[in-house]
């Protein structure tokens, strides 16, 4: 599976007004979609302290997307080396 491998040059390049400012998923054309916070700038350790948290969910949670009928419930972590 491709993956988007998004700058802070190109993320810079959409505007403001069109980025989505609350977290959750959504489904679009057949893609998941999940919307987290990004922590940047020097993200913080992880609990263990063997990593720095990009982004995560703390845990499962509901989003407004859902499939036969059934809200679709997510967990993402997304690290980078310390």
């Amino acid at each position: 599976m491709p993956v988007s491998r998004t700058t802070s040059s190109s993320a810079s390049r959409v505007s403001p007004s069109a980025v989505k400012r609350t977290e959750g998923a959504e489904i679009i054309d057949g893609y998941l979609v999940i919307t987290l916070k990004a922590n940047t700038v020097k993200p913080p350790l992880s609990g263990t302290g063997k990593s720095r948290v990009v982004a995560t969910s703390n845990g499962f949670m509901n989003t407004e997307a859902e499939v036969d009928g059934q809200t679709v419930r997510v967990s993402v972590n997304a690290i980078i080396s310390k």
